[in-house]
């Protein structure tokens, strides 16, 4: 499968961290401070994070949020996703179909970016 077009606008990350069960029942974080290096490693030793392997990963600003999705639960985070796509359980914050939101880093905590369906702009 081909994942970018001539034109588009391709866009590093550093890391990609899946944080799971880190809303409360309101929608926001339980914890705004990030991992440390060791909880980080150990994310990505259960497939929750890509920090050593990050570089693998790429997207184009020019993405839908229905891309930004397929490439999230398709190849980023397949295993993780895999199993949310097949449990009915959890708190049903977000839509079904896109069971995650954006979270950003800013000052050295973490927040949740109030965009409903966020594309390869809003990653960026």
């Amino acid at each position: 499968m081909r994942q970018f077009d001539s034109e588009d606008k391709i866009t590093k990350v550093a890391q990609w961290l899946l944080l799971v069960n880190c809303l409360d029942d309101d929608g926001n974080l339980i914890n705004t401070i990030p991992p440390s290096r060791t909880k980080l490693h150990n994310m990505e030793h259960c497939q929750c994070a890509h920090i050593e392997t990050a570089s693998r990963f790429s997207f184009s600003q020019t993405w839908t949020h229905d891309k930004v999705n397929q490439y999230l639960q398709n190849e980023v985070f397949p295993l993780a996703f895999g199993y949310v796509n097949s449990t009915e359980k959890g708190k049903g914050i977000g839509i079904p179909s896109f069971p995650w939101i954006l979270i950003s880093k800013e000052r050295l905590r973490y927040d949740v970016v109030n965009i409903e369906r966020p594309n390869g702009n809003d990653l960026a």
